[in-house]
């Protein structure tokens, strides 16, 4: 294991090779006087130079050299290094946690990585790297996290991302990626973390993301949801399969366009502490289903278009406390007096709201 996160090394991250490497660094600024110095008898012991330390280690022969053979982390996150990843990474075959998160690496991500066979963590998170993700990712099928987390990653999502199926978590949010939703990572039933949200990506949300089973984390916002018919795409609806994922905690969709009716499956939905809906094209009326959902704290359903009764079953939600149904056509007429007042702390209703109702509400806000 080498860790080197957390420090304020700057340059660029020296190339590798596994033939056994004599360091001579007197230079205590740049990268590799901050290297460990292993020793080829116990490659467990370290010797490392401490930020403020005058001179580097100086090695002049084999009896303490750095042996990567057998390094399996390499961790080089939060620090202020530049550059780009150089291929020869995909020479330490042992290796199973890479993270270069929180630098300010730019150029692609080498293709030579797939090769590299152990590999279980992959963290790229907030750099400057562009190009595309390469198909190559998709042979390290001993993957569990893959984070390109705020970057310049482009074009799609490679289909082959489909054949981790050990993957845990897929973080690609807030990047330049065009594409649609791969239908393939509908294989990735291990998956609990996905998010691609702040992207410019748009098309059909696959129907095969509801076989992610142990999912409890999906965030698409600002995927702009379409629907193919013929030539023409118009905005798409959310699909009634999303309500197989009983484990999907935060239900986020902001900014994506969807039309149609909330998915009445929705109240499946029994691992929710909360629903975003909001800023959609949304109609019909709000499911009494969502009724069943008492682990939710917050539902925000506002500027849409739904219409109908607000359903008295919401009443039940003893832990509701953040209720938007702002900018929409809902009526609460058929509301008794007080039926959902008992726990919030934030209510947002507009139109069609009685006087009487609106008197209770300011009292429920203000308990």
């Amino acid at each position: 294991m080498l860790n080197l996160g957390n420090n304020h090394l700057s340059g660029t991250i020296p190339t590798f090779t596994l033939e056994k490497t004599t360091i001579i660094d007197d230079d205590c600024v740049g990268f590799p006087a901050f290297f460990p110095i292993w020793n080829t008898n116990n490659p467990f012991k370290k010797i490392f130079k401490r930020v403020g330390e005058k001179t580097a280690p100086r090695v002049a022969a084999d009896s303490e050299t750095l042996s990567l053979d057998d390094l399996t982390t390499l961790a080089l996150y939060e620090n202020f290094l530049s550059g780009t990843i150089p291929t020869e990474l995909a020479l330490l075959s042992s290796i199973t946690d890479f993270s270069l998160a929180q630098n300010s690496i730019t150029g692609d991500i080498p293709s030579e990585l797939g090769t590299l066979k152990k590999l279980r963590v992959l963290d790229l998170n907030n750099n400057n790297i562009s190009g595309s993700i390469p198909s190559e990712i998709g042979k390290l099928d001993k993957l569990k996290i893959l984070n390109l987390l705020n970057n310049s990653i482009a074009e799609n999502i490679p289909s082959e991302i489909g054949r981790l199926l050990q993957l845990n978590e897929l973080n690609i949010d807030g990047n330049e990626l065009t594409s649609s939703i791969p239908t393939e990572l509908g294989n990735l039933r291990n998956l609990n973390y996905l998010t691609f949200g702040r992207n410019s990506m748009s098309g059909e949300i696959p129907t095969e993301l509801g076989n992610l089973e142990s999912l409890d984390n999906l965030d698409i916002r600002d995927y702009t949801v379409t629907s193919q018919i013929g030539s023409k795409k118009v905005a798409g609806s959310i699909p009634t399969e999303l309500g197989n994922l009983k484990k999907w905690k935060y239900v986020v969709f902001e900014g994506n366009g969807v039309q149609g009716s909330v998915p009445t499956e929705f109240g499946e939905l029994q691992s929710s502490e909360a629903m975003w809906l909001k800023n959609q094209g949304l109609s019909g009326s709000l499911p009494s289903e969502l009724a069943k959902l008492q682990s939710m704290s917050i539902l925000s359903v506002g500027n849409n278009a739904l219409d109908g009764s607000i359903p008295t079953q919401l009443g039940s939600l003893n832990g509701l406390g953040t209720l938007d149904m702002s900018k929409n056509k809902l009526s609460a007429s058929s509301l008794s007096s007080g039926i959902l007042l008992s726990t919030f702390k934030f209510i947002r209703i507009e139109y069609g709201i009685p006087f009487t109702l609106k008197v209770l509400f300011c009292i429920s806000m203000f308990r």
